[in-house]
């Protein structure tokens, strides 16, 4: 049995995701369901946020003294394998072009940074998976978290913030990445 769905993410539309890349699948985007694999979305908002890092902010993680890791994550899938009830959208497929969005739920507590993306086909206007993301920049020399978001990444992240989206300031459950167990991020 499916997982309830929060209804609040159901209320999501592009206009809420200021920045965004289109992304054409691959056959070998595909899994044996015959839709996008689930990694393939981890990889999608991976890519949105460190493009947007490398872009926006002027930070390269190549060269940055502090550098950014995925402390945790999770997807909600609003189409595909899911109960009818709950499906709003159609599977992400190959052959198709999607539009990956990024917006910023918050920054700067002990060096983190949350975003929430997700995914839309062409001429949707509601998701097909959201996503977040917690970044939290450590030092390249000791490995440990740093305490702060370095500035040239804050000035560029803030441009990302979309006030009075519901559902901000909500705990959700983040499964962890790298290690990190799991936990709540504050959105």
């Amino acid at each position: 049995m499916p997982l309830p769905l929060p209804t609040i993410l159901r209320t999501r539309r592009p206009h809420h995701y200021p920045h965004t890349l289109d992304y054409r699948t691959r056959w070998l985007d595909n899994d044996t369901y015959a839709h996008l694999n689930n990694a393939i979305y981890q990889h999608l908002f991976d890519s949105i946020i460190n493009s947007y890092y490398v872009t926006e902010c002027g930070y390269d993680p190549a060269e940055a003294e502090n550098r950014g890791f995925i402390a945790g994550s999770e997807v909600v899938y609003l189409g595909g394998h899911v109960s009818e009830e709950q499906k709003i959208a159609p599977p992400v497929k190959f052959p198709e072009v999607v539009s990956v969005g990024a917006r910023l739920i918050s920054f700067g507590e002990k060096g983190r940074v949350i975003w929430e993306c997700a995914v839309f086909g062409e001429n949707d206007d509601k998701p097909r998976a959201i996503g977040r993301m917690v970044h939290a920049f450590v030092s390249k020399v000791t490995g440990k978290g740093i305490g702060f978001v370095p500035e040239n990444v804050r000035r560029g992240v803030e441009r990302l913030v979309v006030a009075g989206v519901e559902g901000d300031g909500e705990e959700v459950g983040v499964s962890g990445g790298g290690g990190a167990g799991r936990g709540k991020a504050k959105i």
